[in-house]
């Protein structure tokens, strides 16, 4: 898989935000600005991609923030979302427990208030994934079970069709799923 390779623009200034996935992940985002500048330190520094080449009348959807679930995430996903307006809709697709991150853990109550928040902000365009895979498959510890997941994260084809049925269904009750000729 190739590297992940996003333009836009950090704290204003033009280039090229990189995630290594062939690499080592741990290793996180690398930003490589057009022209050298020294960064304000200690400021948190906001990453704006140049508007997504999303062709008229497509549905996009933004499945996100699993890796820095904080509380800054949604403002990110917004301007995710707001880069996508050429979409004809756009569904904010919740986050997921890992499976050491069981109901009422510290990272859990993160991940609640997060999806809570993106359920707040996108209303009938967010998809609850956390509450689709768990009605899918219930678990007494509020992670998803090890059958719809490829490892501790990740999820299994069995688990991105569950997510797959909830997408198809969010955007049926959107009216945005193609309607068939016979019907």
């Amino acid at each position: 898989m190739d590297d992940i390779r996003m333009r836009g623009a950090l704290d204003g200034r033009a280039g090229l935000l990189v995630h290594p996935v062939s690499a080592a992940a741990a290793d996180g985002w690398t930003f490589r600005p057009d022209s050298p500048a020294d960064p304000a330190p200690g400021v948190r520094r906001r990453f704006r991609a140049d508007p997504l080449p999303i062709p008229p009348g497509a549905v996009a959807v933004v499945w996100c923030g699993r890796n820095n679930p904080g509380p800054e995430v949604a403002e990110d996903i917004d301007a995710i979302v707001a880069g996508a307006a050429s979409a004809s809709c756009v569904l904010v697709l919740g986050v997921t427990a890992a499976a050491d991150e069981p109901t009422g853990s510290p990272a859990s109550e993160v991940i609640t208030a997060l999806n809570a928040e993106l359920a707040r902000r996108h209303r009938e365009r967010f998809v609850d994934v956390q509450a689709t895979l768990l009605a899918a498959a219930p678990s007494a510890d509020g992670v998803p079970v090890a059958r719809l997941r490829s490892d501790d994260v990740h999820l299994s084809p069995e688990g991105d069709a569950v997510v797959a049925d909830a997408i198809r269904a969010r955007l049926v009750a959107l009216d945005r799923w193609p309607r068939s000729s016979g019907s």
